[in-house]
């Protein structure tokens, strides 16, 4: 059974905001090294940060893998426009987020997609 959205809504909001405040802390830093000349630094921290959003995109494409293609590039979109922490607050709030029955484990995508069901 799910709790009440109104207990989640604390958690959720303070889960997005925690990530988004670290991405822009990131961003920060970055365009401080380069300002401070710092290139081996900030060419180590942009590669960091595109190969983090490089297996985001990866993800995205693994979990979509079994839907439509309109689907798969709704996902990429917000791997690349690091929209996913706020699109999964507003589904948890609006309950239109997936039961854990429903869900994928990122163990499972990696072993090779979804167990198969019988109904």
């Amino acid at each position: 059974m799910r709790s009440p959205i109104s207990s989640q809504v604390p958690s959720l909001t303070l889960s997005s905001l925690v990530q988004y405040q670290d991405m822009v802390s990131d961003n920060v830093v970055m365009i401080n090294f380069y300002q401070n000349e710092q290139y081996d630094a900030f060419w180590k921290s942009l590669s960091f940060f595109c190969a983090a959003l490089l297996l985001h995109v990866l993800l995205s494409l693994a979990k979509n893998a079994r839907r439509s293609a309109k689907a798969k590039a709704w996902g990429v979109l917000q791997a690349v426009f690091l929209l996913q922490p706020a699109i999964e607050s507003y589904n948890n709030w609006s309950g239109k987020a997936m039961e854990d029955d429903d869900m994928i484990s990122p163990v499972q995508i990696l072993i090779g997609g979804a167990p198969s069901r019988s109904f």
